[in-house]
C-alpha cells in the first residue's frame, strides 16, 4: 500500500510490459488479459468493439466494458483464461470489478513493406479507473495504460 488514511487507501497497479493477450488472436475477441505472477487484469468489452481499421473509440466501465482484477494461489498460464469451462486450478483468492472509468481503444495501422505485412496495434487506456476491494480501499488512476494488442489482417 502506499498511502493509507483510515478508509482510503490509494496503491497503483503495476503489471510490468504493455502486451495484452486473447485467446483468438483477432478482432473477433471480447476479452483480453495480461498476467504477472499470481495476478491477472481483464478487460471484457462488446462483441465487434475491435476492427482492423484505423480508428479511436471509447466506452465505459458498467456500460458494456468490465475490468477485472484477479489474484491466484499459483501463477495462471494461457490455457486457464481459454478453457471452457474455466480450470479449476490455480484457484482464485480474489476477485474485484472496477466500479467506473472510460476506456479508450486507438487502432494504428502498422505496416512492414519488407516482410509485405499489415498489421493493427489496439493501444488500450483507461482514464479515471476506479476499483474499489471488499474492504472499501479505492484505487483511482487518472490515465491508466491497460497495454496493447496486436491482430492482423
Amino acid at each position: 500500500m502506499a498511502c493509507n488514511d483510515g478508509n482510503y487507501t490509494v496503491e497503483r497497479i503495476t503489471f510490468q510490459g504493455t502486451e495484452l493477450y486473447s485467446c483468438t488472436g483477432d478482432t473477433t475477441t471480447t476479452f483480453v488479459y495480461k498476467t504477472q505472477g499470481k495476478e491477472a487484469l481483464i478487460l471484457k468489452f462488446p462483441n465487434g468493439t475491435l476492427s482492423n481499421k484505423v480508428d479511436s473509440i471509447s466506452g465505459n466501465i458498467g456500460n458494456g466494458y468490465t475490468l477485472l482484477y484477479r489474484t491466484f494461489d499459483n501463477a495462471p498460464n494461457n490455457t486457464y483464461f481459454c478453457t471452457s469451462p474455466p480450470s479449476v486450478s490455480p484457484k482464485v483468492l480474489s476477485e474485484v470489478q472496477a466500479q467506473g472509468g472510460t476506456v479508450s481503444i486507438a487502432t494504428r495501422k502498422i505496416v512492414d513493406t519488407v516482410a509485405g505485412t499489415v498489421k493493427y496495434k489496439h493501444l488500450i487506456r483507461i482514464k479515471d479507473l476506479l476499483i474499489t476491494n471488499e474492504n472499501g480501499e479505492r484505487l483511482i488512476e487518472q490515465n491508466f495504460n491497460l497495454g496493447s494488442y496486436q491482430t492482423s489482417r
